[in-house]
């Protein structure tokens, strides 16, 4: 029996999912080419990745609703939208500073959040290890 709060259902798949590739795909965006045409493509993926973790968020609530990490969701959404509008109007300092801060921060320091005890990825991840 799990002591999480949570259960595996198609949403947290997904969202599991989406954060899984957007960690992948940042990590290889943070040391592609800039500008190129790959770079762009990519870089939309990991937008879309980005904004399907956040989204989806906000279908994941525990016992209580909604909690902290749903304002970082919706911080997340909007910095999004200024990484690409930065991007878009061709603010490449701002663009590179604001999407390395998403990288960092929503999905580094939050995902390492995941693995406490009593979280559901945490428990999964000691469990496959033999650790539980």
């Amino acid at each position: 029996m799990s002591s999480t709060a949570y259960a595996w259902t198609p949403t947290i798949v997904t969202h599991a999912l989406a954060a899984g590739a957007a960690v992948l795909l940042g990590a290889w965006l943070l040391r592609s080419r800039k500008g190129s045409r790959a770079h762009r493509r990519w870089g939309w993926i990991w937008v879309l990745c980005m904004a399907a973790v956040a989204g989806l968020s906000f279908a994941i609530r525990g016992p209580t609703g909604f909690s902290w990490i749903h304002g970082l969701s919706a911080f997340t959404l909007v910095s999004l939208a200024a990484g690409v509008l930065a991007a878009r109007t061709h603010r490449v300092e701002a663009h590179r500073v604001n999407m390395i801060a998403l990288y960092v921060g929503a999905l580094v320091i939050t995902g390492l959040f995941t693995l406490l005890p009593g979280r559901l990825i945490g428990s999964a991840l000691r469990g496959w290890l033999g650790l539980s």
